[in-house]
């Protein structure tokens, strides 16, 4: 591993972690998927109101 890290020191870079607004739309995305699979869910349902 030493060796890999040896070779390939030219074009490494500190890890960062990831922008405050970069979370935040990773976890609104996630949401807006899990409302759609709800919504679907919903949809599907005999005698449910269609939007």
């Amino acid at each position: 591993m030493a060796e890999y890290a040896f070779r390939f020191q030219d074009q490494m870079c500190l890890w960062q972690p990831p922008r405050p607004v970069v979370q935040k739309l990773a976890a609104l995305s996630a949401l807006r998927q899990r409302l759609l699979r709800v919504r679907q869910q919903t949809l599907r349902r005999p005698g449910s109101a269609t939007y």
